[in-house]
């Protein structure tokens, strides 16, 4: 069972690019064989990035999408099949023209995938969109691929898990107030 999140931050900044991309290819979290990426290669991905974003002068505003793709410890994946996954995943119609670097980060209980998305389309120069009905179709789309490979589903109307807000706080065991 496959959860698909936005990781919400304004990334704005283009510092910005290279922190959330070092953090993904982080060699503690991941290794190189668990890495990828869609018109661009993890070793260059912030360069890529920056140069796709100057050559539409598109360097104001959001400058990455976060996304994370996680998988109960219950699902008895393998991180190679989680990258398999992936890379299926990223096939999806709404990441077509867009710069992605990814990594499959072992360092949890947890497998999971961390995406990071160019918001200035490779091919056209147009930026990252995206509705409600693109992520729930996003969604829908992982957990087609959930099924394909065996996995189970959550069932709808069911809450996935807390907020990464209220997660964090009992984590870290202070009230909202602190």
């Amino acid at each position: 069972m496959a959860v698909v999140e936005m990781i919400q931050s304004h990334y704005t900044s283009l510092a910005v690019v290279r922190k959330i991309i070092d953090y993904v290819l982080d060699t503690e979290k991941t290794s190189p064989e668990l890495q990828g990426g869609v018109f661009c290669s993890p070793e260059t991905a912030v360069q890529e990035f920056l140069l796709t974003k100057a050559l539409y002068r598109k360097e104001s505003g959001r400058q990455v999408i976060h996304m994370a793709q996680s998988f109960a410890p219950t699902d008895n994946v393998t991180p190679e099949l989680v990258k398999e996954i992936a890379e299926r995943f990223l096939q999806h119609p709404s990441f077509k023209g867009y710069q992605i670097t990814y990594a499959v980060h072992t360092n949890k209980a947890h497998l999971h995938t961390h995406f990071v998305i160019n918001t200035v389309n490779y091919e056209t120069g147009k930026k990252w969109q995206q509705t409600k009905e693109d992520l729930a179709a996003l969604k829908a789309y992982s957990d087609e691929l959930c099924q394909e490979y065996g996995l189970a589903v959550i069932e709808k109307g069911i809450k996935r898990r807390e907020s990464r807000g209220k997660y964090r706080v009992k984590s870290q065991q202070k009230s909202y107030l602190h």
